[in-house]
């Protein structure tokens, strides 16, 4: 159980037992939930849904360093824990959304030689 109280400490959590108990399994859950849809999305390919997936979860870290300020955590606490989460999120989120570089899209976009029977492959398009 110290684990669980040490743990909130680090979240901006206030000691009591009674009131740290109920959000640890509420932040816990949460957490458990995102990681699985997170890891679907990247199991799955699905790289673009995976960015706007996370850049939508970045408003969690933000009401996270709200809610430990409205209790008694101060500023520089809730921007370097929470803060640093929200950025982290926007950087994994850019790398997502970006474009990938042309050589990845072109060895991806490759019909098998059957298909251009007679045609050789040229870069991105066939000719004859």
């Amino acid at each position: 159980m110290q684990a669980l109280i040490n743990a909130a400490r680090g979240f901006g959590l206030p000691d009591s037992r009674s009131k740290v108990v109920p959000w640890l399994f509420i932040k816990a859950g949460r957490d458990f939930g995102i990681a699985l849809a997170m890891f679907g999305l990247v199991a799955i390919r699905e790289r673009k849904a995976a960015g706007v997936f996370v850049f939508a979860c970045m408003v969690m870290p933000i009401v996270d360093a709200l809610s430990v300020m409205h209790g008694s955590a101060s500023l520089a606490f809730a921007l370097a824990v929470h803060g640093s989460a929200a950025f982290y999120g926007a950087v994994l989120a850019a790398a997502l959304l970006r474009h990938p570089p042309l050589h990845l899209v072109e060895s991806q976009v490759r019909p098998p030689p059957e298909f251009h029977a007679g045609r050789r492959w040229e870069s991105a398009r066939c000719r004859p």
